[in-house]
């Protein structure tokens, strides 16, 4: 992460530069009165009202690079406070899921908490009976090769245990067909929201990367998870160790399924 920000530093500021032209225009063509941005930084405006939904306002750093996490910082909370309001999805006090990630000295003023936020809040699971009989739920996801590296590593473990296991591939691209690996390894490319929850719901151990996406849905079906962090993701390594979260890793598991 602090190597992609240095060398595509330039690249960003661009892209937010180019974000805030558009979006001028975008309120000129559409009328439009108010804007929540998605962690965009580009995306704010001084005569509408503009969220800023956030976080990661006090950025990790990996070790080697605790030296630029002060100039990191400072431009990420100098374009967060460009916006009307900076939304955290979080608990405000304890306990709460981002640590220090959210819950800092100098959290700007126009900051507030507005509790975990999960696609699954208000759905039904419905108990269609397709994922009866499976034991592990494996998702993947982040950026490649990471997740293909994963996928690879976690199939060939997987065949070797005695367990009934789903993976989902997070590939939206491609359909979302079963493919059967191994007797008992089966991939399915992804799921929707409603096939997620039922499967989630239906296992007895969940496999996944420390995203706060994740984590956020997690909490809302009160589950637990093996939490696996994506290599050079500072956020998923400290969210991976944040004992608040009192996620376990299951005696099923090898300690090499999480190194």
């Amino acid at each position: 992460m602090a190597v992609t920000l240095l060398r595509k530093g330039p690249e960003m500021f661009l892209q937010t530069y180019k974000e805030n032209r558009r979006l001028q225009h975008l309120i000129w063509e559409h009328n439009i009165h108010g804007v929540i941005a998605d962690n965009r930084f580009g995306f704010y405006n001084h005569c509408i009202p503009t969220v800023f939904l956030a976080h990661q306002l006090n950025l990790q750093m990996t070790d080697g690079f605790a030296w630029l996490k002060p100039i990191a910082n400072g431009l990420n909370l100098k374009y967060a406070r460009k916006f009307t309001r900076i939304w955290v999805p979080d608990f405000k006090g304890e306990p709460n899921l981002t640590g220090q990630l959210s819950h800092f000295e100098g959290l700007p003023r126009t900051a507030s908490y507005i509790g975990p936020l999960s696609r699954f809040a208000g759905v039904k699971a419905e108990k269609t009976g397709a994922f009866d009989g499976y034991d592990v739920l494996i998702t993947m996801s982040g950026p490649e090769p990471q997740r293909t590296l994963l996928e690879d590593r976690l199939t060939e473990q997987a065949i070797k245990l005695p367990y009934k296991t789903l993976m989902v591939v997070g590939k939206t691209e491609e359909n979302a067909d079963t493919v059967e690996v191994s007797g008992n390894v089966h991939k399915v490319a992804h799921l929707p929201t409603n096939q997620m929850l039922e499967a989630m719901q239906a296992v007895k151990y969940i496999v996944c990367r420390s995203g706060y996406s994740t984590i956020m849905d997690l909490v809302a079906l009160g589950l637990k998870a093996a939490f696996i962090p994506t290599p050079g993701q500072p956020e998923q390594e400290y969210l991976w160790l944040k004992p608040i979260c009192k996620w376990v890793l299951h005696p099923l598991l090898p300690n090499r399924l999480c190194s």
